[in-house]
């Protein structure tokens, strides 16, 4: 190569370098992501693990994208979705958040409704990457006296709690029963 070539491709590899920079898209920008108070990284995109943690950090699937090909998730929780589906479902709150933006749509205590969106869009990224990564849910261990079960709700963890004696047998057979 040519001292010339040479020197134009520093130049440009030394512009490269400075706007990746001033972007924050190089990989030291992803390890040094800061959290903010409302627990989505400085990126705006994804929410941290104080966020999918807290009481409001893994919420209901309330709709299924219209490009999910997949089993239906409405109503189970991001933690129990599929990453492909939560990508989706990111997206499409994405949408929703700049409509409600242009409209100027409100929640009924009078706050933008785009918040909202934004907030769920992020933790729906964070559970996607959180899955990604390996995360599994928890499940109930006989031997761990910490955890509460329910056939018609999730298994949460519930602090100091034991898990509830069986009913005791009915006094009466189903067929006694006159109705």
């Amino acid at each position: 190569m040519s001292d010339r070539t040479e020197t134009l491709l520093a130049s440009i590899d030394a512009s490269l370098k400075a706007l990746v920079a001033h972007l924050g898209a190089g990989p030291e920008s992803h390890a040094a992501a800061r959290h903010t108070a409302d627990g989505v990284r400085s990126d705006g995109r994804t929410a941290d693990d104080r966020d999918l943690d807290s009481q409001y950090g893994d919420p209901e699937l309330r709709f299924t994208p219209r490009d999910w090909a997949g089993p239906d998730y409405k109503r189970r929780h991001y933690s129990e979705c599929p990453p492909e589906l939560l990508d989706m479902v990111a997206d499409s709150l994405e949408y929703f958040a700049r409509r409600s933006d242009e409209t100027n749509a409100k929640t009924n205590s009078g706050k933008p409704k785009s918040e909202y969106e934004r907030k769920d869009a992020a933790r729906a990224r964070g559970w996607a990457k959180r899955l990604r990564d390996g995360w599994q849910s928890p499940s109930f261990d006989p031997g761990d006296q910490q955890w509460g079960t329910s056939s018609d709700t999730r298994v949460t963890p519930m602090e100091g709690a034991r898990p509830s004696t069986p009913a005791p047998p009915l006094a009466f057979e189903p067929d006694d029963v006159p109705f």
